[in-house]
C-alpha cells in the first residue's frame, strides 16, 4: 500500500505544527507551569508549542481544555509524560508529511492506494469556537470520490445506510461509576465504513483488549 501522505485535515493548525517540528528533530519542554500554560492558552499566533500545550497539558480531549492535574498524584508531571509519548510515536511516522487543509481538498491530493478519514463523529461533543462539523456534506463529499481507483475509508460510530461496515475494532474504555469506586473498563465498538467496497470482500473483526 502506498501512504507517502498524511492529512489530518480535521485536526488544529497548532497539533499539524507540532508534528512537522517533531519530525525535523524539535524536543517538546518537559515541564509547563499553569502561568506558561494560560499564556499559551491566550495567543492567537499557531504554533508547535501551543499544538503540544493544548493537548498533552490540559484536562481531557479538548485543546486547551483546562490545566491537567492529579488530584492523588500532585507531583505528576503531564508534560514529561506527553514528551515522552511523542518521541516514541514520531519514530513511526518518518517519512510522513504534515498537512492543515480542508478534507476535500486533502481527499482529492492523496496519492495512495487508501484514503483514510477520521472525521469529528455526528452527535458527539465540539470544540469551543469551532463551528459544528457538517457529517452530511461529508458523506455526500466522500460518494463523489469512491470512483473505484482508491479505497476511501471512514472511521466513525454510524454511517448512512448505503455505506458498508468493512471494520469492526472493539477497545477498552475506563469509565468511573458512582456505583463502583474505582474504573469500570467497558468495551466500546469501533466501525469504519466504505462507500460501495470490492465485491466479494470479507468484513474483518478484530478485538484489541487494552487492560
Amino acid at each position: 500500500v502506498r501512504c507517502p501522505v498524511r492529512h489530518f485535515s480535521d485536526l488544529n493548525e497548532n497539533v499539524i505544527m507540532m508534528w512537522q517540528a517533531l519530525l525535523k528533530g524539535w524536543k517538546p519542554p518537559t515541564h509547563i507551569s499553569e502561568e506558561e500554560y494560560v499564556a499559551l492558552k491566550n495567543e492567537t499566533k499557531p504554533s508547535a508549542l501551543r499544538g503540544f500545550v493544548g493537548t498533552t497539558c490540559a484536562f481531557g480531549s479538548g485543546f486547551f481544555n483546562t490545566y491537567a492535574r492529579d488530584k492523588k498524584d500532585k507531583d505528576k508531571n503531564f508534560a514529561a509524560q506527553g514528551a515522552r509519548q511523542m518521541m516514541r510515536r514520531v519514530h513511526g511516522l518518518r517519512g510522513s508529511v504534515f498537512t492543515f487543509r480542508d478534507y476535500r481538498s486533502a481527499m482529492d491530493a492523496v496519492d495512495a492506494d487508501i484514503c483514510y478519514c477520521d472525521p469529528p463523529y455526528q452527535n458527539t461533543s465540539t470544540y469551543v469556537g469551532v463551528e459544528p462539523f457538517d457529517s452530511k456534506k461529508f458523506w455526500d463529499e466522500v460518494r463523489k470520490r469512491s470512483d473505484g481507483k482508491r479505497r476511501i475509508l471512514v472511521s466513525e460510530y454510524q454511517a448512512p445506510k448505503d455505506f458498508t461496515v468493512v471494520l469492526t475494532a472493539y477497545s477498552r474504555m475506563g469509565l468511573s461509576t458512582k456505583a463502583e469506586v474505582g474504573l469500570q473498563k467497558e468495551l466500546r465498538e469501533e466501525r469504519v465504513f466504505e462507500f460501495e467496497p470490492p465485491k466479494g470482500r470479507r468484513m474483518v473483526s478484530f478485538a484489541s483488549l487494552l487492560d
